[in-house]
């Protein structure tokens, strides 16, 4: 049996709300009645300076990216679990050149709100 399950949804599925949202509710209600004693936790959908969309329509895709982190932070709540959120934005030079991957010092930041979170459990 799994000590702690995160939940990422890569940020392509942050294009579709409704899916994305029912699909967060439905796995964790999997994995709690699966797995009762696993420590759920969500991990936030981060941004990027690119999306495989027109660059019209990434701020459309930014909202919605909130709107499904949002989402996520009360399903995994109410299903006990935690939030890994990470406070980087776009304007924070963590992203390597290509605007998706963060670069060394953004993955440094990552690994320590990961470290920060896995102490507060236990």
């Amino acid at each position: 049996m799994p000590l702690i399950t995160a939940v990422y949804l890569q940020g392509l599925n942050a294009v579709n709300l409704f899916h994305s949202a029912v699909y967060t509710r439905q796995t964790f209600d999997y994995i709690r009645a699966a797995f009762p004693d696993t420590i759920l936790v969500w991990v936030d959908i981060l941004p990027r300076f690119c999306w495989r969309a027109p660059k019209n329509e990434y701020k459309t895709i930014n909202r919605k990216r909130r709107r499904v982190n949002q989402l996520g932070h009360q399903a995994v709540r109410k299903a006990g679990g935690h939030v890994l959120h990470l406070d980087i934005d776009l304007t924070s030079g963590l992203f390597r050149e290509d605007g998706v991957h963060l670069s060394d010092v953004g993955l440094d930041m990552y690994i320590d709100n990961l470290r920060e979170l896995l102490l507060t459990i236990f």
